[in-house]
């Protein structure tokens, strides 16, 4: 039942999903339907996975909530990982932004800002180290 299945999330949730004091990141959440949920964050990544917990138990209207309120999927936020990382906020929004892209048929998120075409192929076309300089960081 729901109320169980809510019960269940909040016992086995978000508690350090990843190491302590992760901040500056993107980072997906693994649904068990197969489908991801992409973030991204300037604040420790545990503090955004509870915030995403609690957010399954009421009525928000975040892209995770509610794909999970139609789906019922489980939501692994222990099996959550760090994709990129970067301390400036406008570079974490063109790396979460690609990374949905990337993963679009398998993503539940939408980006928080559109990559124009030409960024977005250069972005994919650079090394890991030079996409770091363009987004103006540690990637």
């Amino acid at each position: 039942s729901e109320p169980k299945k809510k019960e269940k999330i909040l016992q086995h949730g978000p508690q350090n999903a990843v190491s302590p004091m992760h901040t500056g990141v993107v980072y997906p959440i693994p649904l068990s339907c197969g489908k991801c949920y992409i973030g991204q964050t300037g604040r420790c990544i545990n503090d955004g996975a509870r915030e995403h917990a609690a957010s399954l138990k009421g009525t928000a209207a975040g892209h995770l909530a509610a794909h999970w309120r139609t789906c019922q999927c489980s939501v692994a936020f222990k099996s959550t990982t760090i994709l990129a990382r970067n301390n400036n906020p406008h570079a974490r929004e063109m790396l979460e932004a690609l990374a949905i892209e990337e993963h679009a048929k398998d993503c539940v998120s939408t980006p928080s800002i559109t990559i124009h075409k030409k960024e977005r192929q250069y972005l994919r076309n650079v090394t890991p180290q030079t996409r770091a300089r363009a987004c103006g960081g540690l990637v």
